[in-house]
């Protein structure tokens, strides 16, 4: 009888422990499937931002202010809002002496040109999940940078609120001339 009891207690611990190990695969499976969906879900909100040049300008404004425009449509690619943060147009140039420097501008608000209709941004540029923007970004270039450098690559960089940078570059700028007269 010892030995029935004996024998029936082993056989059930074994099934018990077969049932655990069938149940803690099945977890094992579940909070696998679980961390795939979470890191999905992470993924998407996280996405970023892309920027793409749409056109670019330079003028003198009638008060002689040289300023640089850009145009560009940015697209919110996450699940979630998104700011940018800081906007810089950095010039990349030669000196006179032909070493390379570089100078990173603010955008400025400017009155839009003679006879020209521009959309402007409004910094910090605020972004809904899976949206795309489009404006005109401007900037004031120094008079003594203007016309002492040799302005190799404009450089629109933007900051948005997770802390990652998105780089537009051109290395052309359309020059615009008003007839004062």
């Amino acid at each position: 009888m010892e030995l029935d009891l004996a024998a029936g207690i082993s056989i059930a611990s074994a099934v018990a422990a077969l049932l655990s190990a069938l149940y803690a695969a099945s977890s094992a499976r579940s909070a696998r499937r679980s961390a795939d969906l979470a890191q999905n879900d992470l993924s998407e909100r996280v996405k970023g931002i892309q920027a793409y040049l749409a056109n670019a300008a330079q003028w003198k404004q009638p008060d002689n202010r040289e300023i640089t425009a850009i145009s560009c449509t940015i697209t919110n690619l996450s699940s979630l809002p998104n700011t940018i943060v800081r906007t810089e147009l950095i010039l990349h140039e030669y000196e006179r002496n032909g070493e390379p420097s570089r100078l990173m501008l603010a955008p400025i608000k400017i009155d839009n040109p003679p006879g020209q209709v521009f959309q402007h941004f409004e910094v910090p540029i605020n972004l809904l999940p899976r949206t795309t923007v489009s404006g005109w970004l401007c900037f004031e270039v120094p008079p003594s940078f203007a016309k002492e450098r040799t302005i190799d690559k404009y450089e629109l960089a933007f900051l948005d609120s997770n802390g990652r940078r998105t780089c537009i570059e051109t290395y052309l700028m359309h020059r615009i001339i008003y007839d004062n007269g």
